[in-house]
């Protein structure tokens, strides 16, 4: 096998310019001065000419073979999701546009995707989750919509110990009855509030009688 590559490499590059040494050609060189050193590079085969040398373009990287053979391999074939890359191991720009973002040299599905079996991110459909780790297990919750871990279930739920309680509509984390949302975040006592049977859910600060949401479920 690895001297089909080589002959592979050397064909290639052979012919094109002035004879280099077959160990110039098996690393991509294609043009050489009468002392052996490369003036050029095979760019059909994804090389870029560096000083005296021949690197990989900007995609891809050096696959060696052995100490003296080399090949150009694309980055986003050796990871997924991955456009730059110095190695087949260390990535150092992701696709964001394909929601991939780059942590610690791999690329990772972005914030609130997660990566299906073929490493291609997917959009988390799981209630207030923040990054999934499939399409059935949450991994971090929205914490800023108020929704926290259920680590029995890998679910999330909102935060009854912070007084929110799952909307009718199940769309969002509300305060419960008797409280509203303060600008701060958290939920506040509003002794006004009508919450004894009048179906009055969330109520309207400054207005201690108006209800900002009526309990439908239950025919108001």
């Amino acid at each position: 096998m690895g001297d089909q590559l080589l002959n592979k490499v050397i064909s290639v590059n052979t012919g094109k310019f002035a004879p280099c040494p077959s160990i110039l050609l098996t690393q991509g060189c294609t043009y050489c001065t009468s002392v052996g050193l490369c003036l050029g590079c095979n760019t059909t085969v994804n090389y870029v000419y560096s000083p005296n040398t021949c690197s990989a373009k900007s995609g891809f990287y050096l696959n060696w073979i052995n100490s003296t053979l080399n090949t150009v391999v694309s980055c986003s074939i050796a990871m997924a999701g991955c456009l730059i890359c110095s190695s087949s191991t260390v990535c150092t720009l992701c696709d964001t546009f394909s929601n991939y973002q780059l942590v610690s040299g791999s690329c990772q599905a972005a914030p609130g995707f997660y990566l299906d079996s073929s490493s291609i991110p997917v959009k988390c459909t799981l209630q207030g989750c923040y990054q999934c780790i499939s399409n059935t297990i949450c991994g971090v919750c929205s914490n800023a919509n108020n929704y926290v871990l259920d680590n029995s279930t890998n679910t999330c739920f909102c935060n009854s110990s912070e007084l929110f309680t799952q909307s009718p509509t199940a769309a969002a984390c509300i305060c419960i009855p008797g409280y509203y949302l303060a600008s701060n975040g958290t939920c506040e006592y509003i002794p006004l509030c009508p919450n004894n049977g009048s179906g009055c859910l969330s109520c309207v600060i400054g207005s201690p009688c108006a209800c900002s949401l009526c309990d439908t479920a239950n025919n108001f």
